[in-house]
């Protein structure tokens, strides 16, 4: 069995798809792989111990967590949808934005609905309507799902021997890395969960006469199909970037130099770093787009806080980073060391383990939720962590870069390379290479903001 690393899994997983020619495979019109591809990264990477789960606070919803969230999408599909809504009018495009908010508005997308409101269905998840041609289809789309889970759950789904490919993929896995993985029931259900779901989004598309959709994150199963029906409504789909990009990052890396039929029209960056570091599909237009929000911080930069560390977490090795953070404090009593959590986290997890630790040190706090991520990276002179799209951030805010090398530092071997950014493998050498950390001026590099 290979050394386990993300280097070694993307690895594997690229000989793979090769091997078994998988980016080509359709089965009834389905390419199933893709639609699995990221899934079977994440599964992997947690059962084999490379990686902690992805999102701690996230929890199996309850029945009645279910049931609630179909009757409350119901009432907002059938009650609170615009009259206008699945008929032809003045509206030309449809935005889904994401749930990360700044005074209410999508920080990724923020711009695109304020320039085209009146011409837009923003899709939203939620009973609160944000915008005022807030829609939500919800219902319709987890009704689907409830479906075909149930079908799954009662073996009444339709067999199919070209899924069988997806029982060799199974064997494989489980050679190679010792990991079980119900891969051909999964594949099973994806694969007419897949075809249902484009036939929910064709009909909305072509009744609604869609010029344009904006999107964050193409690499779910579910943006797929909506991408999949574009497509055939020859509806032009654009992504905006909304994290880090890397070649390391099976969302976007495709060093095959392919097409890939689930891929947008064009993916809107943050800045040509992004461009440089992977091999995106080879369909896929791009354009640097910039990340305007992140213009009112950097316009903020001022005096730092000497001798403040901050450690932005991340859910799959948050507990691993949380562990150094607390050991590089007890070496460097002169350092201030601030661990903050993602928004995922639970800080609960996180006391307890510093509850268990013999010995307390003054200088070292957990930051939860009720501080914002920015404002700590504008007053902190130091950023450590592994691979989140905050280092990048801390590093256009003037923060002295450290990175820790665990789990998912390969995202950033680029910056690493381009940067000579301090990367460090144990709490002793962060402290003795903590002077090495400079500070990098990359200009609009990484993230361009409009004048």
């Amino acid at each position: 069995m290979k050394q386990k690393s993300i280097k070694s899994l993307c690895q594997y997983l690229w000989e793979l798809e090769k091997d078994l020619n998988l980016l080509d495979l359709k089965i009834d019109g389905v390419n199933v792989w893709l639609l699995l591809r990221m899934k079977i990264f994440e599964e992997i990477s947690i059962k084999s111990g490379i990686y902690d789960k992805f999102h701690p606070a996230n929890t199996k919803p309850s029945l009645w967590s279910i049931f609630y969230s179909l009757l409350t999408d119901s009432i907002y599909f059938l009650f609170l949808n615009p009259q206008s809504f699945l008929k032809k009018s003045k509206i030309k495009y449809l935005i889904f934005p994401t749930s990360r908010l700044y005074k209410n508005n999508c920080i990724y997308l923020k711009d695109i609905i304020l320039e085209n409101e009146d011409q837009s269905y923003i899709v939203e998840k939620s009973l609160k309507r944000k915008y005022k041609n807030s829609v939500n289809f919800n219902f319709l789309i987890n009704l689907n799902r409830i479906k075909y889970k149930l079908k799954l759950k009662l073996n009444r789904l339709k067999s199919n021997p070209e899924l069988d490919v997806f029982s060799t993929i199974e064997k494989d896995i489980l050679i190679h890395w010792n990991v079980s993985i119900n891969l051909y029931n999964r594949a099973r259900a994806e694969l007419y969960y897949a075809k249902a779901s484009e036939k929910i989004f064709y009909n909305i598309l072509t009744k609604l006469n869609i010029d344009k959709i904006f999107i964050v994150c193409f690499y779910s199963p579910l943006n797929m199909a909506l991408i999949s029906a574009a497509k055939k409504a020859n509806t032009k789909i654009i992504e905006l970037q909304h994290g880090v990009i890397t070649k390391y990052h099976l969302g976007y890396s495709y060093p095959e130099c392919k097409p890939i039929p689930y891929a947008p029209d064009e993916l809107w960056l943050f800045g040509e770093y992004w461009l440089d570091t992977v091999q995106l599909p080879t369909n896929m237009d791009t354009k640097i787009y910039g990340f305007n929000y992140f213009k009112q911080y950097k316009l903020k930069v001022g005096k730092k806080i000497k001798n403040q560390i901050l450690f932005t977490s991340e859910g799959p090795i948050g507990k691993k980073l949380f562990k150094i953070a607390i050991k590089v404090a007890k070496l460097a009593p002169e350092q201030t060391v601030l661990f903050k959590l993602h928004p995922s986290e639970l800080i609960s997890d996180y006391q307890k383990i510093l509850n268990s630790e013999p010995s307390r040190t003054s200088n070292f706090s957990i930051v939860g939720t009720e501080q914002n991520t920015y404002d700590l990276m504008l007053s902190s002179e130091y950023q450590a962590g592994v691979s989140s799209t905050t280092l990048f951030e801390g590093l256009c805010l003037g923060n002295k870069i450290i990175l820790v090398n665990l789990p998912g530092t390969e995202y950033m071997d680029a910056l690493i390379e381009k940067y000579s950014i301090v990367r460090v493998n144990t709490a002793e050498q962060f402290v003795e290479k903590l002077m090495l950390a400079t500070v990098v001026n990359n200009e609009n590099y990484i993230f361009m903001t409009k004048s």
